[in-house]
């Protein structure tokens, strides 16, 4: 996903009024196993829904402009929230040590920052060929922002784990 820049003019408050105003909201329904890119300009929303329960979203966001070099950071992120999870309220930070998002709202609570995307090699040792694979999938998706492929991906820290299940983190 590309961001132009980062947007502190909202707040969970603000966001939901926002929401409840919106006359058109736009959909994309992304098939599994698949990715999509799309952009959110300053000031604007997005949120990631899980359909059908405990599936893995690996989220990624690149800040338009820099030719994917300012990226999102779960090592900076980390660093910032001292090592937790984001709660609603806080931020998601870049390479570039600056806030790139704001959570404004948090349903599933249970997100990894610590596990990379799934990526072919790692198929391929396990003697699965050709299985698609996180990385791949936000290669594919990146390609018209000038991704060149799965090593892009591979190449920066994991990636968000949103709206996924963990046994030992959940009660």
């Amino acid at each position: 996903m590309v961001f132009p820049e980062f947007s502190n003019s909202f707040s969970p408050v603000n966001y939901h009024q926002q929401d409840q105003q919106r006359s058109a909201l736009k959909t994309h329904v992304i098939p599994a196993a698949h990715g999509y890119a799309f952009q959110v300009k300053k000031g604007e929303h997005f949120r990631v829904v899980d359909l059908y329960g405990e599936q893995v979203v690996d989220f990624a966001a690149w800040v338009q402009g820099t030719d994917l070099r300012e990226k999102l950071s779960m090592a900076y992120t980390r660093f910032h929230l001292d090592g937790v999870t984001p709660a609603v309220g806080e931020y998601l930070w870049t390479n570039n040590d600056e806030p790139i998002l704001q959570v404004v709202d948090d349903t599933v609570k249970v997100h990894d920052m610590t596990f990379m995307s799934c990526f072919p090699k790692m198929y391929e040792k396990e003697g699965i060929k050709g299985h698609r694979s996180c990385a791949g999938n936000i290669s594919e998706a990146m390609a018209p922002y000038g991704m060149n492929g799965v090593l892009d991906v591979t190449g920066w820290s994991p990636s968000v784990l949103v709206a996924i299940f963990i046994p030992w983190l959940t009660n």
